[in-house]
């Protein structure tokens, strides 16, 4: 069974544990992911980014991985299971909300999403891995026209720059 779990509050300053992003802080965020895109790197392409102390495989943790330590200057764990364990210990995760039928309510979950936070799938592939993390994704805002935006790494490709590294289309 396929389930999107959601991490809150990543970016923000441990006594403003549920705040959203600071006016600046979004701006960067969006700054970092329009440039990420720009970069045009395919999934899992290795890549050294400028300033930044070793070559990184550009998958969708490290993606989301290098967006927040660009952004908010933290250092994620490697792997999308591994990332959604830290913030689970540090009570930064919570379920996201279900319709009467068990399935994600994508409307409420927009809703309830502030721009850093991070979105995480279980079972999008086989993974031997507790919790089955297998995806991640950081939710960046609506655009004017009300699109949700998200950032990460894909192999689809539905958003500003495909299914590479940059904002995708929620």
């Amino acid at each position: 069974m396929r389930r999107i779990l959601l991490a809150v509050g990543v970016g923000c300053l441990p006594v403003l544990a549920q705040a959203a992003l600071s006016p600046e802080q979004h701006q960067k965020l969006i700054e970092t992911c329009r440039w990420l895109a720009k970069q045009d790197l395919a999934y899992s392409q290795s890549w050294q980014p400028p300033g930044h102390p070793y070559v990184i495989t550009m998958d969708c943790s490290n993606t989301v991985r290098f967006i927040v330590w660009k952004v908010l200057g933290l250092n994620l764990p490697r792997t999308a299971s591994s990332q959604y364990v830290y913030l689970q210990q540090r009570g930064k995760v919570r379920a996201v909300p279900l319709r009467s039928d068990g399935k994600v309510d994508p409307e409420a979950l927009v809703s309830q999403m502030r721009s850093g936070d991070l979105l995480f799938w279980e079972w999008t592939y086989n993974v031997p891995r507790d919790p089955p993390i297998s995806h991640v994704m950081i939710y960046l805002g609506r655009k004017k026209d009300g699109q949700a935006m998200m950032a990460g790494s894909s192999q689809r490709a539905d958003g500003e720059r495909g299914g590479r590294g940059g904002c995708l289309h929620f």
